[in-house]
């Protein structure tokens, strides 16, 4: 990629955004006592999708080795992309059922691999087996934390 290095908050925010295209909710770097920590998830009706952003070779290599990549069945996101640099991730390495968002110099997001199902009928997509229990960790700490600082009745007001 030419021109300035992207950091790994600028490629959160990128994809947070793109996610919106595709979900009504989305979180990004939420610490929960989950074992997983995603980058960016986000929900729609009828799934999750889970974006996990790289920056370097290293950070992709190295994410291979995570307890919930070795077993994916305790991961989150019914469908699972890496989002990156043009150019830093091939299709070919990829794991299997992982998407790839690429992100060029203008800072455009684009999904270049997508293993799941074609257009946006969600509901006809392939999706991962996945751990329920760790993506309602997530909502209810999101709820519990609106609630604590007394934003929860925020949510019923039209």
């Amino acid at each position: 990629m030419s021109g300035e290095k992207l950091t790994h908050s600028e490629i959160i925010e990128i994809g947070y955004k793109w996610l919106f295209s595709k979900c009504s909710f989305a979180v990004k770097d939420l610490v929960t006592h989950n074992q997983e920590t995603p980058d960016i998830i986000g929900w729609n009706a009828e799934g999750s999708f889970l974006l996990e952003a790289k920056v370097s070779r290293s950070d992709f290599l190295a994410d291979k080795k995570k307890p919930f990549r070795l077993n994916p069945e305790t991961g989150m996101g019914d469908w699972r992309f890496f989002i990156a640099p043009k150019g830093l991730i091939r299709v070919e390495e990829l794991p299997d059922m992982w998407g790839l968002i690429e992100v060029n110099e203008k800072r455009k997001a684009t999904m270049v691999h997508n293993p799941f199902g074609k257009g946006n009928i969600y509901c006809t997509w392939h999706k991962h087996e996945k751990c329920n229990g760790s993506e309602v960790i997530i909502m209810k700490s999101v709820l519990r934390r609106l609630h604590q600082k007394g934003l929860i009745n925020e949510i019923y007001k039209k």
